[in-house]
């Protein structure tokens, strides 16, 4: 069964966030999806409550790029920060990081946890569906993490996504 959890900050911790994010990013900017990423990397950190690392994770002499994860602990997961709606390439990126959590399981030779995170409800109700990519995270046990963004960020991605599309 699916695990689903919602953050939310106080006013303060928004603004700060808010603030980090106006000072490291610009409409059009590629980073806004990475400044994203590392926001809800934060929020993951502060919500399983241990710290992770982010970043190449080698496995058997195999090099894996992890959102997040934790060896001690047996934790990885992967963050999809769009918004929105899925086409079909997106479907697939998150299908190759199922994939890949499912292949570091296999190589570890251990069951591990494992998480993807999305930044908008109406994505992860994607998952949630009838479709065989929702009956894939429930098979594997995959768990998902919704981090609920501000109004500013979600505005941020939207006006980032109009600006690389032109």
């Amino acid at each position: 069964m699916f695990n689903t959890s919602l953050i939310n900050f106080d006013q303060d911790t928004i603004f700060k966030i808010n603030q980090k994010m106006e000072k490291e990013t610009k409409v059009g900017d590629s980073n806004v999806q990475r400044q994203i990423e590392k926001i809800v990397f934060d929020h993951i950190t502060i919500q399983l409550g241990m710290q992770f690392e982010s970043g190449v994770l080698n496995v058997n002499d195999s090099g894996f790029q992890v959102d997040f994860f934790n060896k001690e602990e047996k934790i990885y997961g992967e963050i999809y920060a769009g918004i929105d709606s899925l086409k079909p390439g997106q479907i697939r990126k998150v299908g190759m990081d199922i994939l890949k959590l499912l292949t570091i399981e296999k190589m570890i030779g251990e069951q591990i946890k494992k998480y993807v995170a999305f930044v908008d409800p109406t994505i992860e109700r994607k998952f949630k569906s009838s479709s065989w990519y929702s009956k894939s995270l429930d098979i594997f046990e995959i768990e998902i993490i919704t981090i609920t963004l501000t109004q500013d960020q979600i505005t941020l991605i939207r006006d980032t996504k109009k600006n690389q599309y032109r």
